[in-house]
């Protein structure tokens, strides 16, 4: 038997009510204890937090958008808008981003900065990226009978999607049910995505490299970065992530970053997209550093599936009219 030692280190939060002033109940008390400690947790380890009427506000708040949210999954108020990617070289369009919204019954179109944390705390996000998957490809395949030119559809992965290992079966199902060839979906996956189960991401996106389908990897640079990645994983594309873009001619630092993504990229025969090109400037950067692909508000935002295939009839016949 081994005598196995160590230092074990013990943080605590707590919430706290008062008697009277926030309730005469012991349950009322209890509660509003425990919304107390949540926003203590929230806040950082080790601290304490008196409750208040706007955290009760806040809590109720967040109680709605949960519901609000099992509604709009049961109820499919997702929708798919998509930004195109553009060849540099050719001035073509080399592609398209599918990119999810939320249309909330009020009206208002709803951007995943606000929803997909929620989803993912409610472990309910791999329902919406199945849908986002699946309607992505539906979208590809009514773009290809109506006969228009769009090379790839590149649509993000969720963290419970990549690590599903039914992830290859479900795909081939899907695109023998569409009909589109697999070099057309391309999935993209972020670099938080990567860090557990190593060997089972792995093998997934060599199956997925085997049948055709290509993985980008979104947003690099932003978050736990290691070349690792770029040598043990088949990417077939770096996205540098739009804030990168946006500083460049603010400061020579994001300047030598986006240079220096776009050698990496070269030296390991990895095509390269900048994401957030908003001006001339950015692209005329963008093309002296020899970047392949771009994507931003200079060449369309992201738009319903109605105008992106307008969008895609006009760019393939300059001057056409409706």
């Amino acid at each position: 038997m081994h005598d196995v030692q160590g230092e074990v280190i013990v943080t605590a939060s707590a919430g706290i009510s008062w008697y009277p002033t926030d309730g005469n109940q012991g349950t009322d008390l209890v509660q509003k204890a425990e919304t107390a400690m949540g926003r203590a947790k929230e806040s950082g380890i080790q601290r304490v937090e008196f409750f208040t009427s706007d955290m009760q506000a806040s809590s109720l708040e967040s109680l709605r958008l949960h519901k609000d949210l099992l509604d709009a999954l049961e109820q499919e108020q997702f929708t798919l808008f998509f930004q195109p990617q553009i060849d540099l070289a050719t001035d073509g369009i080399a592609g398209a981003e599918a990119l999810v919204r939320w249309h909330h019954p009020d009206g208002k179109i709803v951007g995943p900065q606000d929803f997909i944390p929620i989803l993912e705390d409610m472990g309910r996000i791999q329902e919406l990226g199945e849908f986002v998957l699946n309607q992505g490809c539906d979208a590809l395949q009514r773009i290809n009978e109506a006969g228009l030119d769009l090379p790839r559809m590149a649509i993000n992965l969720a963290a419970p999607q990549l690590e599903d290992p039914d992830l290859g079966s479900k795909l081939a199902k899907t695109m023998q049910a569409s009909g589109i060839p697999p070099e057309q979906l391309e999935l993209e996956v972020t670099e938080s995505l990567l860090i557990s189960r190593f060997e089972l991401v792995q093998n997934q996106m060599s199956e997925l490299l085997g049948m055709g389908i290509s993985v980008a990897l979104d947003d690099f640079g932003t978050g736990y970065s290691s070349l690792q990645y770029l040598t043990r994983y088949p990417f077939s594309k770096l996205k540098i992530d739009k804030s990168f873009v946006w500083n460049m001619a603010k400061g020579d630092k994001d300047y030598e970053v986006v240079k220096a993504i776009i050698s990496l990229g070269h030296s390991l025969q990895i095509k390269v997209l900048a994401e957030g090109v908003e001006d001339k400037r950015h692209e005329q950067t963008l093309r002296t550093l020899g970047c392949e692909l771009v994507q931003g508000y200079l060449y369309s935002p992201p738009i319903d599936f109605k105008a992106f295939v307008e969008y895609l009839r006009k760019y393939s016949h300059p001057g056409q009219e409706d």
